[in-house]
């Protein structure tokens, strides 16, 4: 019964199709507790967490991605409170946490801010003897493989040759003359 005040603005949460600035608050403490702290934010929490190299599973959610996860519970709350009625007119899907894939398809927005700052990303680095494209840390991230990494961003020895895109991107930009109007392939960092 402690958090009973703190919680009470969440019992009609889905009867309207908006968040409000209480929820949202009542929400992220509601997440901060199961994390073992009421008194600081999401982003707070996972700082510290960090720090103490917790393992990445068990940080929380960025305030970011926590909201968008929000808002597409709030969208199945909505349709679950009024599944009498027969027909609904629904704002776009991509307002709550969705987005249309390239194919199409209609999938969660996990995030909206950057991975990280920029400075941050170029200190990645990978543990891959032989990267493979979704293992790889340096790919996940979008970043090249460098001499840093354990594949070193091999791309001349056959045998143990860095098969990150991203890597491989870099070296063809650098060592080709074709032009993406000219003939073959040309691979254009994202």
């Amino acid at each position: 019964m402690k958090y009973a005040k703190t919680f009470q603005n969440l019992h009609d949460i889905g009867e309207q199709l908006n968040l409000q600035k209480l929820q949202k608050g009542a929400c992220e403490k509601f997440v901060a507790l199961l994390y073992g702290n009421e008194n600081l934010t999401l982003n707070e929490i996972r700082r510290i967490r960090a720090a103490t190299s917790a393992h990445s599973k068990a940080l929380p959610p960025t305030r970011d991605s926590f909201y968008l996860h929000c808002l597409r519970c709030l969208l199945r709350l909505w349709i679950w409170r009024h599944s009498l009625v027969a027909k609904h007119d629904l704002p776009s899907l991509t307002l709550f946490g969705y987005h249309f894939d390239s194919n199409i398809n209609l999938v969660p927005t996990m995030m909206n801010q950057p991975i990280a700052a920029p400075e941050l990303l170029n200190d990645l680095t990978c543990d891959c003897e032989i990267c493979e494209d979704f293992t790889c840390r340096c790919f996940i991230n979008k970043q090249p493989c460098t001499a840093a990494c354990k594949c070193t961003a091999n791309m001349h020895t056959q045998d143990m040759l860095c098969a990150n895109l991203n890597t491989l991107t870099l070296v063809f930009d650098q060592d080709s003359d074709i032009s993406d109007t000219g003939a073959g392939c040309v691979f254009k960092q994202q």
